[in-house]
């Protein structure tokens, strides 16, 4: 498993061009790590293999190795497929594809942030970073649960769904 800090293009604009440089956005450590989602797996590993640069680990509804137990993964024909439709925003075309997220329901967005929101969404989804991290995800999951950073400290924040998906 690889795992490493994801900069942001302006770090390798600004000189950073070591994987793990995170220069100009973090100086020091210990770093607070703060995963969503499939994240939880790298922050996990990370602070196994790194314990002197994380002071603790905050998650938001973040996966850990159980969380892939019972997880079907779909077949490489969809990843790759949705991967194409993606690139050029033709996810919308498969609405239920996308789950839509819950700020939809409320009064927060205008009329044209969820139009720039959902156009965003369905070209952001199924990047070759996460179809290749979804097909992967069980043999992650499985080297993670051999490094549970124990002496790290972690919190938590997790959503219950129902049985229907919904929370």
């Amino acid at each position: 498993m690889e795992c490493r800090i994801r900069q942001s293009p302006y770090c390798r604009a600004n000189g950073g061009g070591n994987e793990r440089s995170t220069s100009p956005f973090w100086t020091s450590t210990p770093y607070v790590l703060a995963p969503h989602s499939m994240s939880g797996l790298e922050a996990l590993y990370y602070a196994s293999v790194y314990p002197e640069e994380v002071q603790a680990i905050v998650g938001l509804d973040p996966a850990v190795p159980k969380s892939y137990e019972q997880l079907q993964v779909p077949s490489s024909i969809i990843i790759t497929g949705s991967g194409a439709l993606s690139e050029f925003g033709g996810l919308r075309i498969l609405p239920s594809f996308v789950k839509e997220a819950d700020i939809f329901s409320t009064a927060y967005l205008s009329t044209e942030d969820k139009k720039a929101y959902k156009s965003f969404i369905h070209r952001g989804t199924m990047t070759k970073n996460m179809r290749e991290e979804i097909e992967r995800v069980h043999e992650n999951a499985a080297v993670v649960s051999n490094h549970i950073p124990r002496e790290t400290p972690m919190l938590f924040f997790c959503f219950e769904r129902s049985r229907d998906g919904n929370r």
